[in-house]
């Protein structure tokens, strides 16, 4: 799980602050369909939690809110509506 790493790089987390944000981490994850937790929008999801938290946020349902906010994405939203493909029709002018 990537957020694993990137707490520990931090060094500025207590262990149950860390679990806090594995749980907004797991959280947002789940409620997001079919991103998967190698997947590169996993990983600026556990960047976008950690930046947050440094702020001071601590409630996993914040966390996640906040950071599916930052990320311009909603609960329920399909991964590849992120990663959509620049040659996707409507990027060609075809409706």
């Amino acid at each position: 799980m990537p957020i694993r790493i990137f707490i520990q790089d931090e060094r500025r987390f207590t262990p149950e602050e860390g679990g806090l944000l594995i749980l907004a981490f797991e959280y947002t994850l789940r409620n997001l369909n079919g991103v998967k937790r190698n997947d590169a929008l996993a990983i600026m999801i556990a960047k976008q939690i950690i930046a947050i938290a440094k702020n001071g946020e601590r409630d996993p349902l914040k966390l996640s809110a906040k950071a599916l906010a930052a990320l311009r994405l909603k609960p329920g939203e399909k991964a590849e509506s992120f990663n959509a493909n620049p040659t996707d029709d409507a990027s060609r002018g075809i409706a």
